[in-house]
């Protein structure tokens, strides 16, 4: 036996063979199909008549309001508006991962980022220092007053 059944309480170990038996003798679960009739589903559905809309110049503050109107399915604007962006990917034949997958999937792009392209830097400018007034003295005094008094001293 390995060390971690040494040290389960008595009992225990009669226990832990009652669950493995349990575990083996579980039925086959089938797949789960993937949640059909979802918002994105919608979304992909209707992508051309909500795409007509927002060249309209509706926002997607007020599709959203239209889902939850004539649909009875809340959306937020920020969720439409990703879902859309996913959608007219998915209908241009670019290859979109499934967000189901997306927890699984690597962070790593591997599609090449594009970069601005270089620009050439300005000269800099050089600008006329402004007059410095000399440091404030404790207890925040106005830096003006002393250096009026300072001019005085110097007499």
């Amino acid at each position: 036996m390995d060390k971690n059944s040494d040290a389960l309480p008595n009992g225990s170990q009669h226990n832990e063979h009652l669950f493995i038996e349990a575990l083996a003798a579980l039925p086959e679960k089938p797949m789960v199909r993937r949640r059909q009739n979802t918002a994105y589903d919608l979304v992909l559905r209707c992508y051309a008549s909500l795409k007509q809309a927002k060249m309209k110049g509706h926002s997607y503050e007020d599709l959203a309001a239209l889902f939850e109107r004539d649909l009875s399915r809340t959306i937020t604007p920020g969720t439409l508006r990703k879902y859309m962006n996913r959608a007219a990917k998915v209908l241009t034949g670019e290859k979109v991962p499934d967000p189901g997958e997306a927890d699984h999937a690597s962070t790593t792009s591997s599609v090449p980022i594009k970069h601005a392209p270089q620009s050439v830097p300005l000269p800099k400018r050089a600008e006329p220092k402004p007059a410095t007034l000399p440091r404030p003295a404790l207890y925040g005094r106005d830096p003006r007053a002393q250096a009026s008094e300072d001019e005085f001293e110097n007499l």
